[in-house]
């Protein structure tokens, strides 16, 4: 469980956040411009505490206001945002990437795309065109990229990192609350990442990059530069029940042999607005997020085989496996919409199976490894259980996690007797059924509330006498996380509650000097 203490620096940031060196832009000391992860941690903290400015000169907290405005002014008026149109089509488009079809011709161009680096508020040095449509089923954004140098381009996997070679990012906010922003970035040769964040913080692609939708694109390099095409299936994607929809839309493009960056529209660096400085998207109407309701069962099999060969000094062999093992597993996902903004997720014995290994990591250290969440059941939604926004895009400020969900289903922690030859014991613990209950109600408020169910986990084991016997490694476990958050200032300031329930079942085990029954955090 997390404490306070988890919101305070740590002694290697407070040494890292004594460089003050001053920004010759605003006359701020750089520590205050987002440079470091200390400050987003004292946001975090002071907004848990009262929203008050501790410790910070009163004329510096005016500067720090003044800068996070980015020469906005306090009065921006959001109403006043630039503003983009999607155009409907009646027939379907080919995502080919050469943008053929009629409706493009159509389709209103924004063309307006100024620099953020290096000439910030300047022309783009290159002619930059995206166009938006859409039907009953999916977004769909054309992107027409000159240039007059080759292009550069990198095949990658998946969420590989954007930053040496030219691509474009599509930042949505569907529900247009600048509270969750949706990013779909492709580059040149066709790789693409996509990640779930915060609305607030700087620019480019980042959050929860283990978020992994269904989406389509395809590039075309041409004489005069690229092409682009996507489609973003609304599915996908969660906004207002409204029969007129209105979104919030940033578009960019990189540029990387001039290492330039442009966008539509544009945000001065220091202006820390988010998703409240997006366009407004109109022309969307009547359109539906998918089905009610969605079931998904699955059946799962797996086989083990292995070179077998007994420790020395041992004249039989292991009884638990035989080089050549079989398993098979079923279980149910479900997906119900219990209103037009709030979804009831659940499984029962999720398979994860498809879910991309973690990497290998030593760890001498006496804390555990924080590995990232990649399975579906958790990251889908699971915004709404982080706190905070980290630092702007390439920066080192990581948001408090106060939620760490990878202890659902992790390693048992304990352990057979030393004594024992053979064992069989769980490589994880087995989620016998979870559901979580997310959305928006009312006037700005959004809420998560999340429960899940661990079995009891049984070692077997066998010692050097033959003699077998058998010890409880983890015991029935209820975890629940619950979250309730409302915004105002148009999401510039969040306020809510977060509370975590843990309860094990330690009765008939040794396992009580290694974990607590119960345990419980709120605030």
């Amino acid at each position: 469980m997390c404490s306070i203490a988890t919101l305070l620096p740590s002694r290697a940031d407070r040494n890292t956040d004594m460089d003050v060196r001053t920004d010759t832009r605003t006359n701020l000391p750089r520590r205050f411009l987002g440079t470091s992860s200390f400050p987003q941690r004292v946001c975090v903290r002071l907004s848990l505490l009262g929203l008050t400015l501790i410790g910070i000169p009163p004329g510096l907290q005016a500067q720090v206001g003044a800068a996070s405005q980015g020469g906005s002014g306090a009065d921006y008026n959001h109403e006043l945002a630039p503003r983009a149109r999607a155009v409907r089509t009646q027939t379907s488009i080919d995502v080919d990437g050469r943008l053929d079809e009629a409706v493009w011709a159509q389709a209103p161009f924004i063309t307006d795309l100024l620099q953020e680096d290096p000439d910030e508020g300047a022309l783009g040095t290159e002619r930059t065109e995206f166009r938006i449509a859409y039907d009953d089923n999916a977004l769909y954004i054309g992107a027409v990229l000159d240039d007059r140098s080759p292009v550069t381009g990198r095949l990658a996997r998946r969420d590989a990192g954007q930053g040496d070679f030219d691509y474009i990012t599509i930042s949505l906010d569907s529900y247009h609350d600048h509270e969750t922003v949706y990013q779909f970035a492709v580059n040149a040769s066709g790789s693409f990442r996509d990640a779930v964040s915060g609305g607030g913080g700087g620019g480019g692609i980042g959050g929860d990059i283990s978020w992994d939708p269904v989406w389509d694109q395809a590039t075309q390099v041409t004489e005069a530069g690229w092409t682009a095409e996507v489609r973003i299936p609304f599915s996908q994607l969660r906004f207002s029940p409204d029969e007129e929809q209105v979104w919030g839309i940033q578009l960019r493009r990189n540029i990387f042999r001039n290492q330039e960056r442009v966008a539509f529209p544009f945000v001065p660096t220091l202006d820390r607005g988010g998703a409240s400085r997006f366009a407004h998207l109109d022309g969307i109407e009547n359109i539906r997020s998918g089905q009610k309701l969605e079931i998904l069962p699955y059946a799962a099999a797996r086989g083990e085989y292995l070179q077998l060969e007994s420790p020395s000094g041992i004249g039989f062999e292991n009884p638990y496996q035989s080089g050549s093992d079989h398993f098979g597993e079923v279980g149910l996902d479900l997906k119900y919409r219990l209103a037009s903004n709030v979804t009831l997720d659940a499984t029962v014995n999720p398979d994860f199976g498809q879910v991309e290994v973690d990497p290998s990591v030593i760890n001498l250290t006496a804390f555990e490894t924080r590995y990232q969440e990649r399975r579906p059941f958790f990251v889908e939604g699971g915004d709404i259980f982080r706190i905070g926004e980290g630092g702007p895009a390439g920066s080192t400020g990581r948001a408090p996690q106060l939620f760490y969900s990878r202890r659902i289903g992790r390693r048992p922690s304990g352990r057979v007797p030393a004594s024992a030859v053979f064992s069989d014991v769980a490589a994880a613990t087995t989620i016998l059924g979870a559901a979580k209950i997310t959305g928006r109600v009312g006037d700005g408020w959004s809420l998560g509330l999340m429960e899940a169910v661990t079995s009891q986990e049984i070692g077997t084991y066998m010692d050097a006498t033959q003699a077998v016997d058998q010890t409880v490694v983890e015991p029935r476990t209820n975890f629940l996380v619950g979250r309730l958050r409302r915004q105002f200032s148009g999401g510039l300031t969040r306020f809510g509650f977060f509370g975590t329930a843990v309860n094990r079942n330690l009765g008939g085990t040794d396992l009580g000097g290694r974990l607590h029954s119960a345990a419980y955090s709120g605030g």
